[in-house]
């Protein structure tokens, strides 16, 4: 009888951890407060109509390693990226509809095998985009979770 409670017990805590490791999912949490939004009406107007005239002629790569970021030119952005990620998916999708600003280049950085860049530039959540300069330390980040559309990446962070 005791070994029949025993495996009863240890089944409902495997159910209860799995239903707390499920619904802790990043995907699901609530946005962290780092993310900025431009709280003005009438500059998000004017920055739209900004990002549908700007030419459309950067990069968008995949993160390899380290000499992915040394050979990347004009103004670096990491953008992590997990593939299970809906905001990240309709992010990207605009990226390859519309295409980078000119000057600028996006690197897609897997966010769940790429730790250490992660944690380098303080990132704790995919849809989060890092300026980096030149000796890859972070100049500014962006988390597009909130609204996640490549749109708003333009109107809100890179202009």
């Amino acid at each position: 009888m005791d070994k029949k409670l025993l495996i009863v017990v240890s089944f409902i805590i495997v159910a209860v951890l799995s239903l707390l490791l499920v619904s802790t999912r990043p995907e699901t949490g609530t946005p962290p407060e780092t993310s900025q939004i431009n709280s003005s009406q009438t500059n998000q107007t004017e920055q739209s109509d900004q990002t549908n005239t700007l030419e459309r002629t950067g990069k968008y790569i995949d993160y390899a390693d380290e000499s992915t970021l040394l050979n990347a030119t004009g103004n670096k952005v990491l953008f992590f990226h997990a593939p299970w990620c809906s905001q990240c998916r309709s992010v990207e999708a605009g990226i390859i509809a519309d295409g980078v600003p000119e000057g600028f280049t996006i690197i897609k950085v897997d966010y769940d095998s790429n730790q250490e860049l992660r944690k380098k530039h303080g990132v704790a959540l995919q849809t989060t985009f890092v300026r980096i300069d030149d000796e890859n330390n972070t100049i500014s980040k962006f988390v597009a979770y909130e609204e996640p559309n490549f749109n708003a990446v333009i109107r809100d962070y890179l202009l």
